[in-house]
Order: structure tokens, then C-alpha cells, then sequence
């Protein structure tokens, strides 16, 4: 079990915002609030917000394979194909 925070102010000691949690719980939690890295925030990103739009825009335009543009940007097909299926970076617009 984890001790989980409320108010998630790292100053705040009041013990009524104090709570236990499963791991799950508190991956959730930091989810559900907004706080969970995610894109370029991560610490495993290979690419930018940048990237991401403009491998869409290149398998948009049709004039390119998923393989020419993961060859462009070092990462494997199935990532391309995650970015542009909206399974990866899902955030980004």
C-alpha cells in the first residue's frame, strides 16, 4: 500500500488529505488528475509533439510508406503506425 495525497500540494500536512492506495490506485489517481507524464514529458520519448504532426501530415500526403518514415525518424514501423492510428500520442492534434 501506498500513502496517496488529496490536495497533492507537497507542503500540505494535514492528515485528513492522506490515504491509502494500491500502486494501480495511485497510477490512477495521478492519471485521473491530470499529472501523469505522457509524450514528450515522458522520460522514454524518442520524438516531439512536433514529430508527431509531421509524421501524420507525411502519411497523410500518401507520397510515403510507414517503413520510409520510421526509417526518417529512427523508430520502428509499428511505432508510425501507432501515431498515426491515434494509439500513440493520442494528445497530440
Amino acid at each position: 500500500m501506498s500513502v496517496c495525497h488529496r490536495c497533492d500540494n507537497p507542503r500540505c500536512v494535514n492528515v485528513d488529505h492522506l490515504f491509502l492506495a494500491t500502486h494501480k490506485e495511485n497510477m490512477e489517481d495521478m492519471a485521473r488528475k491530470g499529472r501523469a507524464p505522457r509524450g514528450e514529458r515522458s522520460g522514454k520519448a524518442k520524438l516531439t509533439e512536433r514529430e508527431v504532426v509531421v509524421i501524420r501530415g507525411l502519411h497523410a500526403n500518401g507520397n510515403i510508406t510507414l517503413a520510409d518514415i520510421a526509417r526518417l525518424f529512427k523508430v520502428s514501423p509499428e511505432t508510425i503506425w501507432g501515431i498515426v492510428t491515434r494509439r500513440r500520442w493520442k494528445h497530440v492534434e
